[in-house]
């Protein structure tokens, strides 16, 4: 009898297609500030240390950094300034609100420090992606719950419950902004709001996504990549304790 035919090969299963990286940026309308920005509350913001709550010293919500417009104009006309949140803000050596302690804000981690769409200001998130890494803390030496300098900054002054003041040396003269709170940790809107809101009218809030490392971050807003391969930032995507 004939040797039966082998059975046919069957044809090799394709690999399965690699799911594209997350985007390195996310924009969103104003109106949905609170899926763009982590939103600060008594449970993250020196969720670190025991001794400290947000009425001591209450940064909850969400803020917003306005420069002089007499000195610093600019900022706003190219839509430079920044919304803010102290969400996963870590305090060092608290022990009452008279007495000095250290308060670490981490503003380059995912969804902590929103930008506008416009041009210039995704050119200022490369300036800092490029200058911080993702981890770096902005750390605030405070000598009681009222008042405090920023490292390498300047001073930091609480003006009332919904604004602290930010003067430091530029150029050989004072220049200040006001850190002004926008939104409340339960969603209410402040009195600031509107101002930011008229900063923000056409334009959306642009954040950095999870999942991202600082060579992403160079190349999603660099003018041209190969700046970030000559210079050849980690691919590495940090994992901030």
């Amino acid at each position: 009898a004939p040797t039966p035919a082998p059975p046919p090969t069957p044809a090799p299963t394709p690999a399965p297609t690699p799911a594209p990286p997350p985007p390195t940026t996310l924009e969103f309308p104003l109106d949905q500030i609170q899926q763009a920005l982590v939103m600060g509350t008594s449970d993250n913001i020196g969720a670190n240390d025991p001794n400290f709550t947000t009425n001591v010293m209450d940064l909850e919500g969400y803020w917003y950094l306005k420069w002089n417009p007499e000195t610093h104009n600019f900022y706003r006309d190219l839509r430079l300034e920044i919304a803010a949140t102290f969400a996963d803000a870590q305090i060092e050596g608290y022990t009452t609100p008279d007495q000095p302690f250290r308060l670490k804000l981490f503003g380059q981690l995912p969804r902590h420090w929103g930008y506008s769409s416009s041009f210039p200001s995704s050119q200022q998130m490369f300036a800092h992606a490029i200058d911080w890494e993702i981890c770096h803390p902005m750390t605030f030496d405070m000598q009681n719950s009222t008042y405090g300098m920023i490292n390498g900054i300047g001073e930091f002054i609480k003006v009332n419950e919904n604004q602290w003041s930010r003067p430091t040396e530029l150029f050989g003269t004072t220049q200040t902004y006001q850190l002004s709170r926008i939104m409340k940790a339960d969603g209410t809107k402040t009195e600031h709001w509107a101002d930011y809101a008229k900063l923000m009218k056409g334009y959306k809030l642009k954040v950095w996504n999870e999942g991202t490392s600082k060579m992403q971050r160079c190349k999603a807003t660099a003018l041209s990549r190969w700046m970030c391969d000559w210079a050849g930032y980690s691919n590495e995507v940090p994992t901030c304790n």
